[in-house]
């Protein structure tokens, strides 16, 4: 729940290496400075470092309670097809990567994809909040191109 300790964000590289993930949306970071970015690094059994970057988005309010907080994960892969960061606060930020699809028979066609990562308020929260945080993430996917694959994650409950 928390990527404040080093020993936890090691754990999340080692945890998306095994699985072969190249990018993981991740929230209630709870780090101080959204500014920074991190590169874990997940040893490997045969010396090999994989090195990922999480990319932090948050604002100081929350940052200065240790609250919220949201990020993406990116493997060195997806680190270079990114054409876009786009932090927006500590409940929302999104990503633009540069990629293919295979639409037909041997046929790729250039397609960007572009991941939101999203932290709802919770039900209790005031409805002011929780109207401001949807009026933001429509405001966020307005920012995707027609042509962009978008994929929303994390915790909208």
């Amino acid at each position: 729940r928390t990527l404040c300790q080093i020993g936890q964000q090691v754990s999340l590289a080692k945890t998306l290496e095994s699985r072969m993930i190249d990018v993981c949306c991740v929230s209630e970071t709870r780090i101080q400075d959204p500014s920074v970015v991190i590169h874990p690094t997940s040893p490997r059994q045969n010396g090999e470092a994989t090195k990922y970057t999480l990319r932090l988005s948050g604002d100081s309010i929350a940052s200065s309670r240790g609250l919220a907080g949201v990020g993406i994960a990116l493997s060195m892969r997806a680190e270079q097809a990114l054409l876009e960061w786009i932090p927006v606060n500590s409940r929302l930020c999104a990503v633009r990567l540069n990629g293919s699809v295979r639409t037909r028979r041997n046929r790729d066609t250039r397609r960007c994809l572009f991941v939101v990562s999203a932290y709802a308020p919770t039900d209790c929260s005031p409805d002011e909040l929780k109207d401001e945080f949807y009026r933001t993430l429509c405001e966020l996917l307005q920012k995707a191109k027609h042509s962009d694959i978008v994929v929303v994650e994390g915790d909208l409950m």
